[in-house]
């Protein structure tokens, strides 16, 4: 592997060079590819906010359209040349040439009429073409029956009345080509009588071409059941050829215009419908972003890719070239070592097992010592308990000496004095068994109480702690258990009491005690040992766990607290830690 990655240390520059156009060439075209679809949204928002502010202004002008022909209907209909024309019913001058006025200066006006209270028409002035100029109509014809009629008849005096958009009939024919007419009509009262309507017949096409003009949409009108009223080719306009959204849109668009509300909706991202009322009737306003626009927008947009991309590539080179270099020494530099790591590598196994075996050793010597000072603390714990028996044992032979001397045995004496003494060796032999079940070694795992442990623990040192009037205070109402290795544990609780104690001894101090306290908290099991020996100097109490250290000089070995923090971590999965209260020092176990 080494040698191989020699051999190629020369072609690693070009490797890495090659490998960061590519890299980098992959990220910039994510970013392409993000920034068109980004594009695109925006695009398409941009069409809905120019369609609806266009919508807006197509409106706008629609409204004024209708509010400058319903005041000029006012005007007329409120002049009192006309309306002494319609109250005496006498043809005049005046009223011929306001009516001639007012048709030329309103080019789009077809027709201007006064027909009277039986429907008959009594002045009539006409154009053919949009533009033309008026003329005054000889032959004037019955209009009782038609809708216009009937509908603004039975409106009230100042009321106005928009007709739908139809063709032009004139003696009951559709006029042809088609001539779409849009008419507004108001009543004329005089004292609350009827005398008929006055009636304007609008050119409505050259209007709706200019409300659907648009350079950048095809605008669509259409009636609410999907024929075309408008279309982008005036071939189809007027649904003169039959044509029908469905010739035009998917099914899907075309439910979705129909069922358009009032509301305005971007459909698809595509189209653009807004549902507006023109005279009596509604129709569709659609907007479609043109075939040419669209074609602009993606040639505009791949070409900003391209340019992207070369700019990419281009900066892709030189940071390439520039970014491989430092690699390509780096890589030579680990080729030149390579030896040394070959070297380092091939020994390294036989040192982590000397390591290994240091280590293990290092264990042993800690757990030999360890054993040697529970055993030094065993004897010395036994001859303290055996030394009160002992005592008692040696006044009891005195004292049958004594009696055999002065001839005072009797069997009484003998016997009591004997049972004594066996009450003293039994007792010797109980402490032999507590101290054997106690430190020996046993490995099987076993559900135990703490209290249980304590209980042990102090058949072995109660008497130390009673000779040096130490007091104990053991608070646990819940008598917490514990899985694993109960002796282990004892271990721990014994070092850490008789810690306690030799601080207490050591330091002299009156009314010792030492304050024992179970307790769960936050689902975790809490020992706390507190003693009021005034706690350890700060300067060390981060380093009393540390193995071989030690404030007892040579009293200690300085393994107790070190393999009581290696049982509790290992063995169950705890934390042993210390700190200072006002009293002493508090060792917590948390588990």
């Amino acid at each position: 592997m080494i040698k191989k990655i020699t051999n190629n240390s020369q072609y690693i520059g070009f490797k890495f060079f090659t490998a960061f156009i590519v890299f980098a060439m992959l990220i910039l075209s994510a970013i392409l590819v993000i920034h068109l679809t980004f594009s695109k949204a925006q695009q398409n928002d941009k069409f809905k906010e120019r369609a609806t502010a266009q919508s807006h202004e197509k409106l706008t002008y629609l409204n004024s359209f209708l509010n400058k022909r319903i005041d000029s209907l006012k005007a007329v209909a409120s002049n009192p040349y006309f309306q002494e024309f319609v109250y005496t019913n006498n043809y005049t001058f005046n009223t011929e040439f306001l009516f001639y006025t007012i048709m030329e200066e309103n080019k789009e006006y077809m027709q201007l009429r006064f027909i009277d209270d039986w429907g008959l028409e009594k002045l009539r002035f006409d154009r053919k073409i949009y533009g033309e100029s008026s003329y005054k109509v000889k032959k004037l014809q019955d209009k009782k029956m038609r809708y216009y009629f009937q509908k603004t008849k039975q409106l009230k005096n100042g009321e106005i009345f928009i007709s739908k958009i139809d063709f032009n009939k004139e003696f009951g024919k559709i006029q042809k080509p088609y001539v779409p007419v849009l008419r507004i009509a108001t009543p004329i009262y005089e004292k609350k009588i009827f005398r008929g309507i006055f009636i304007i017949n609008i050119f409505i096409s050259d209007f709706l071409e200019i409300f659907t003009a648009s350079p950048i949409y095809d605008i669509y009108l259409t009636t609410t059941n999907g024929y075309l009223v408008k279309d982008k080719k005036q071939l189809y306009d007027w649904t003169i050829q039959s044509r029908h959204l469905k010739d035009i849109f998917d099914k899907s668009s075309v439910k979705k215009i129909l069922t358009t509300t009032n509301e305005k909706i971007l459909y698809d991202k595509k189209l653009f419908i807004r549902k507006i009322k023109l005279g009596r009737e509604s129709f569709f306003l659609i907007y479609s972003i043109k075939k040419s626009q669209i074609e602009k927008n993606n040639l505009n947009s791949k070409k900003m890719g391209i340019v992207i991309l070369l700019f990419a590539l281009f900066i892709s080179i030189v940071f390439g070239y520039l970014m491989s270099r430092p690699p390509k020494k780096i890589f030579d530099f680990i080729a030149k070592q390579s030896d040394e790591l070959h070297s380092l590598a091939s020994t390294l196994e036989k040192r982590v097992e000397e390591e290994t075996l240091k280590n293990a050793k290092k264990d042993r010597l800690l757990q030999h010592q360890s054993k040697m000072a529970e055993l030094g603390d065993m004897i010395g714990n036994i001859a303290h308990q055996w030394r009160h028996p002992l005592t008692r044992l040696s006044l009891l032979l005195q004292n049958l000496k004594a009696y055999k001397n002065k001839n005072k045995m009797s069997d009484e004496i003998f016997f009591n004095t004997l049972e004594n003494a066996n009450e003293q060796i039994e007792f010797m032999s109980d402490t032999i068994d507590n101290f054997k079940d106690f430190y020996k070694t046993d490995k099987i795992k076993s559900q135990f109480k703490i209290q249980d442990c304590l209980t042990d623990i102090f058949k072995i040192i109660n008497s130390i702690l009673e000779h040096n009037d130490i007091k104990v205070t053991i608070l646990d109402d819940e008598e917490i258990e514990l899985d694993g290795i109960k002796n282990q544990f004892s271990q721990v609780l014994l070092n850490l009491i008789v810690n306690a104690k030799d601080a207490l001894v050591d330091k002299e101090i009156k009314a010792p005690t030492i304050n024992i306290e179970i307790y769960l908290k936050d689902n975790k099991k809490i020992i706390t040992i507190e003693d009021n020996a005034g706690g350890i100097p700060t300067n060390i109490l981060n380093d009393i766990f540390d193995p071989y250290f030690t404030t007892k000089d040579k009293k200690g070995t300085g393994i107790g607290l070190y393999l009581s923090r290696t049982i509790i971590e290992h063995e169950f999965n705890g934390n042993l830690s210390v700190k200072n209260s006002s009293q002493g020092a508090v060792f917590k176990i948390v588990l």
